[in-house]
Order: structure tokens, then C-alpha cells, then sequence
């Protein structure tokens, strides 16, 4: 019960920009030059990120990971390494690359 707490809190110092971030970075999905994937990672506990993709912006926390960054959530499922991103968004699988 705690973590969902602390997992809410974070939600909402990224919503409102309460924190410092990194970002944000856009990324073009599957060669289409209007998809366009979004960014921005924020120093909350725990580490979030905000997603904006197709008029849809959602939270993402992180998870662990070999190497690269590693963000997911109900909706989104996000896995960067050099510059590169594996991004299944609302079911829909994307290789992302940073423009």
C-alpha cells in the first residue's frame, strides 16, 4: 500500500513539474516522420517519466534493467539504450530513435 502511495505522490510532482528533470527528448517511431514520442525523466522516489505520444501523455516508473533506462505503466511499456527506444504504447509495438 505504501508504494502505490509513494508511486501517486511521484505521478504528481511530474505532472505539475515539481522536480528537476532531464528533458524533454523527442524520439521519431517507426520512420513516420508524425510520430513523434516524447520524454521527459524526472527525479522523483521513484524515478518517473512523462510519455506524450498521439495526443496521450502518461506517467511511467522506473523498473529495473541490464543497461539502459527502463520506464513502465498500465499503458506503456518503454526501454531505451543508446538513443534507441522499444516502446509498446496502448498495445501498439514502436522502435523509436532519437531525431
Amino acid at each position: 500500500m505504501q508504494e502505490r502511495y509513494l508511486q501517486r505522490i511521484a505521478d504528481l510532482q511530474a505532472q505539475f513539474k515539481l522536480v528537476s528533470s532531464r528533458g524533454p527528448f523527442r524520439f521519431l517511431c517507426n520512420g513516420d516522420p508524425n510520430s513523434v514520442l516524447v520524454a521527459q525523466y524526472f527525479e522523483t522516489e521513484p524515478a518517473t517519466a512523462r510519455f506524450t505520444h498521439d495526443g496521450r501523455t502518461v506517467t511511467a516508473f522506473i523498473q529495473r534493467s541490464g543497461s539502459g533506462s527502463r520506464y513502465g505503466g498500465p499503458s506503456i511499456s518503454y526501454w531505451e539504450h543508446q538513443g534507441e527506444a522499444s516502446v509498446v504504447w496502448f498495445g501498439r509495438s514502436m522502435k523509436c530513435s532519437t531525431r
